[in-house]
């Protein structure tokens, strides 16, 4: 078997996701999520993690770039898996493996949307212009 480039992205994805797992258990411990959107508890607490706890923005910039490379790396990894053809002969694996690279778009779009409410908005950061 020949090692190329390619070989390490299902050890990338996982990496990454540890990454994830961990920062997000450390940014939980200061972001409470308020359902009144008048209220500014989440501005007040997106601010304190910014700019009073040491390293909070540093850990909350690895969260985020770590989920978007999540999201590349586990595309690339899927893709790189149909075109070799690799699932055939592990082909119950292949459904499991899809519906991860689903969940990682999905837990990836759904945190994006977080930020909604840090912002003083009712739209998404997409929709700012």
């Amino acid at each position: 078997m020949k090692l190329t480039y390619t070989f390490c992205l299902g050890g990338l994805s996982f990496f990454l996701f540890t990454i994830l797992t961990i920062t997000g258990i450390y940014l939980m411990f200061f972001y409470r999520p308020a359902v009144d959107l008048s209220s500014a508890t989440v501005y007040k607490d997106m601010q304190d993690l910014s700019q009073a706890i040491t390293f909070g923005q540093l850990v909350r910039n690895m969260h985020r770039w770590a989920a978007h490379l999540m999201v590349l790396s586990v595309f690339l990894h899927m893709a790189r898996v149909f075109y070799h053809g690799a699932y055939k002969p592990r082909a119950s694996s292949t459904g499991s493996s899809a519906s991860t690279c689903c969940r990682s778009r999905c837990c990836s779009f759904t945190g994006y949307l977080l930020p909604w409410t840090s912002s003083r908005s009712g739209r998404s950061p997409s929709e700012r212009t």
